[in-house]
């Protein structure tokens, strides 16, 4: 995986000292662009724009950069592996690139949602508004301390609810091979408690 990373220098020769600074920190020649107009004049930002592009640099970026690309600055980029990235945004930044190379974007302010945070995170729509989806897609009721509706609708016997003798903890049943009876199989062991 590679990020893109890009800086605007006021002139070729600050450009050509960040690429040779790339170079020398172990960045390979072939992941690194110069966008340079000769003529700045006579091309408007759209080609500019696409140049960048080509270069490697994605819109809304590409966009941003273009003014100061179109009015004599020049755009260094470089390819660089996720795990060096910094690296060679520190290079960059070392060689004193124009302050309208970085875009200024907003940052999205995130407001925290308790109930659907994974929405508020990512901006999504809800997908429903029911606070129980599940149960009204399958028409099953939600699991509630209300009554014994599952058993009840898969037709098996209520499960205990008196304390059981380990930790106090609910026992779910008298027998202590519960699918083996209900399905009529053997048990690998004769005894009745695995833990005493």
């Amino acid at each position: 995986m590679t990020q893109t990373i890009s800086r605007v220098y006021a002139n070729s020769e600050r450009a050509t000292a960040a690429v040779s600074a790339l170079v020398d920190a172990g960045y390979d020649s072939k992941d690194i662009r110069v966008v340079a107009l000769s003529d700045a004049a006579s091309s408007s930002v759209e080609d500019v724009t696409r140049a960048i592009q080509r270069a490697g640099v994605r819109n809304p970026t590409a966009s941003d950069l273009a003014p100061s690309v179109s009015s004599g600055g020049v755009l260094v980029v470089c390819r660089a592996a996720f795990t060096t990235a910094a690296g060679a945004t520190a290079v960059l930044e070392h060689c004193g690139p124009l302050a309208t190379s970085r875009p200024n974007r907003p940052v999205r302010q995130v407001e925290w949602d308790d109930d659907r945070p994974l929405s508020a995170i990512f901006g999504w729509k809800l997908l429903s508004d029911t606070a129980l989806p599940f149960a009204k897609f399958w028409a099953v009721a939600s699991l509630t301390a209300s009554g014994p509706w599952l058993s009840q609708r898969a037709q098996f016997p209520l499960l205990a609810r008196r304390q059981g003798p380990v930790f106090g903890d609910v026992q779910l049943s008298d027998n202590p091979t519960p699918c083996s009876a209900m399905f009529g199989i053997p048990t690998l062991l004769k005894k009745t408690l695995l833990f005493t």
